[in-house]
């Protein structure tokens, strides 16, 4: 990205576009993966495995298309990533209502893929910390409409498809996302904000790919990838799970409850800020959600206990998809933001890729789910173990985390104390 350093009055507006994007992002792709699995068995008869295997496909094309999408933001700004994915969204979701057998979903799923790359969390991350390099308030109040996208478009979508049908649910939200988040792509993010990244800024030696050669990467990935992996396949597999012992709507109801939690959840970055170290506030909100799957493995499969477990565990969604792009940045402070984050969010997307299908694979074989999310709870709690170490290790860096450049090492890298 060229031009001058944005006015500081535009921020706010920008932040509140982006909350808009993500609503839409998170409520026709990620939560509407859920739904549209859900659908696609009881309508269209495909196996859990089916459409499990989709959603694989799916997160594992979002893998290139993130370095694909930082380059173009760096060079030519959010507008034109974003005015893609809207309509690469919007195209998707309408020809998935027309979709009757699994390999005719595979182009669509690729596109879905395609436009959710544009509108998510590296864009979002990205164009949020260009305008506050230390926002962690900033970008958690973004991410506050990834629970607006579970929280409204869920229930809508399944209130639409109940009383219009299916294909013309999706068609009706299809065009109003274009328009939209198409509109606030024109007009509000129009202005390529000035990002610190190999292109512009920041050390020109640095090349990306040193980072796997050093122990904090490994530390990192591990703390995201294992966190992610357990969320992306429970919450893909949560209507499902519900709908086994619940009605679909009231299935769709306890989602929607669930994501408002994660709305009250994600008040707690934006209320903390920058005064807790994102890796304990990351550590609190592993440990909720790892209490909610131990209970839901072993707790009656009833409405009341089916929405607190989901309501509890919901209150770390938020946050796991907040502190990506935060420890990121807090972990490699002097390394470009948009050179660092798409290779950490590389091992970041094979574990959220893999989370569906591994979940589908274990509910299978076992022919029920309480095992397989009696394990996700002891996978959370090794979890928490690698964050602890990255939260040890970014404590004891030489290089400050605020706003000072520090001199890195021939990496590009800061050094460790110990």
């Amino acid at each position: 990205m060229t031009g001058t350093h944005p006015q500081r009055d535009r921020g706010p507006a920008v932040v509140a576009a982006l909350i808009v994007v993500a609503t839409f992002a998170w409520g026709l792709c990620f939560y509407g993966l859920g739904f549209y699995m859900l659908k696609f068995q009881s309508q269209r008869g495909w196996s859990l495995s089916a459409s499990s295997n989709l959603i694989f496909l799916f997160y594992l094309t979002a893998l290139p298309a993130a370095f694909v999408v930082s380059k173009t933001l760096a060079r030519r700004g959010p507008q034109p990533v974003v005015a893609f994915g809207a309509i690469s969204v919007g195209v998707a979701v309408v020809a998935l209502s027309h979709v009757h057998r699994a390999w005719v979903a595979v182009p669509v799923y690729l596109l879905l893929s395609a436009g959710w790359s544009c509108i998510s969390v590296n864009t979002i991350s990205t164009v949020t910390l260009a305008w506050y390099p230390n926002g962690q308030r900033q970008l958690a109040l973004a991410f506050v409409g990834c629970s607006f996208g579970g929280i409204i478009l869920v229930p809508l979508m399944s209130e639409l498809e109940s009383q219009l049908g299916f294909t013309t649910a999706l068609t009706i939200l299809a065009v109003v996302e274009i328009v939209i988040v198409g509109t606030l792509a024109l007009f509000v993010l129009r202005d390529p904000p000035q990002v610190r990244n190999a292109l512009v800024e920041g050390p020109t030696d640095v090349i990306a790919w040193h980072l796997r050669r050093h122990p904090d990467f490994w530390i990192l990935t591990a703390t995201l990838g294992l966190g992610i992996l357990v969320q992306g396949g429970f919450l893909m597999h949560q209507m499902t799970l519900l709908a086994e012992s619940l009605s679909e709507p009231t299935a769709a109801r306890i989602v929607g409850v669930a994501t408002l939690a994660a709305l009250l959840g994600r008040m707690g970055p934006v209320i903390i800020g920058p005064r807790i170290r994102p890796a304990r506030v990351g550590i609190f909100y592993l440990l909720i959600q790892a209490t909610a799957l131990l209970l839901l493995s072993v707790l009656p499969h009833n409405t009341l206990w089916l929405t607190f477990t989901s309501c509890l565990y919901g209150l770390g969604v938020g946050v796991l998809i907040t502190m990506p792009p935060l420890l990121t940045q807090a972990t490699f402070p002097t390394v470009p933001f948009t050179a660092a984050y798409p290779v950490v969010n590389l091992s970041w997307q094979i574990c959220l890729a893999l989370g569906a299908p591994l979940v589908a694979f274990g509910r299978n074989r076992l022919e029920s789910y309480g095992t397989v999310i009696f394990v996700l709870g002891v996978v959370l709690l090794v979890t928490i173990g690698f964050a602890v170490i990255n939260d040890r290790r970014v404590g004891t860096t030489r290089c400050p985390l605020g706003d000072e450049n520090p001199a890195p090492n021939s990496e590009g890298l800061c050094s460790r104390d110990g």
